[in-house]
């Protein structure tokens, strides 16, 4: 299990890893610096985000690192930057097999967007990949939220989500109730949050997968019982 999870990990997040050493022409490289939230497509065409930093060192090279769900950060690699194109290659081995990624991405404005080539036991696969900066998150804002109840029918609600370096933070607002977003995390495409009752006596668990303009996923409560889990989704506004 531990060996899937890592090879996972190595396909979906091989994208800006491990000291950086950029060359350039043409567009300054400082363009490309910040905070970006970064989303590639896994093997089942499932967004996989996560969020990476992108700085100039003290020697003026590219430098910056990759945040691990788990809170490390993963240093970047190599990158060739030349004209608003970056080209990253990633050479290492995994599950003790030779595993090579070859990303290409055009900056445009405050998006980076491309394609990987991944090599890995005598595959070769193809994935498109995206970063935008985290002020243009892709959570930020608000979302048309409902849940279906057992008995049918809809409880409609609005999601409002802001992301910062720090984390994520927001809201769950309807006529019936107003409740902060507790403990709120947006890792590997997953959102996960807990909201209580207005009285203050009952806890909600709320995770979800992030689909672009689109999160659908469950929420579970003590007052529900351990196995009933009724489900949500939200689209962006």
């Amino acid at each position: 299990m531990k060996n899937g999870i890592f090879l996972t990990l190595a396909i979906c997040l091989a994208s800006f890893m491990f000291p950086v050493h950029a060359q350039e022409t043409g567009h300054a490289k400082e363009a490309v610096t910040g905070t970006w939230s970064w989303t590639t497509r896994q093997s089942n065409w499932e967004l996989y985000s996560s969020v990476m930093d992108i700085e100039l060192n003290d020697a003026g090279n590219l430098a910056g690192a990759l945040r691990h769900a788990s809170g490390d950060r993963i240093a970047f690699e190599s990158v060739y930057w030349s004209d608003s194109t970056i080209k990253i290659l990633l050479s290492y081995e995994v599950l003790g097999h030779p595993f090579q990624a070859e990303y290409e991405g055009r900056l445009t404005k405050d998006a980076l967007e491309g394609t990987v080539r991944i090599k890995f036991v005598e595959r070769t696969i193809e994935r498109s990949w995206k970063a935008v900066r985290v002020q243009d998150y892709p959570l930020d804002g608000e979302w048309d939220w409902k849940l279906q109840t057992p008995d049918g029918n809809e409880l409609k609600a609005v999601l409002r989500i802001h992301h910062t370096k720090d984390g994520v933070g927001g809201r769950l607002v309807s006529d019936q109730f107003d409740s902060e977003l507790n403990n709120a995390r947006f890792s590997q495409g997953v959102l996960q949050f807990t909201t209580t009752s207005q009285d203050g006596n009952t806890t909600y668990a709320s995770k979800g997968k992030w689909h672009g303009n689109r999160l659908v996923g469950e929420v579970g409560s003590p007052s529900f019982g351990d196995d009933l889990k009724l489900t949500w989704e939200a689209v962006k506004r």
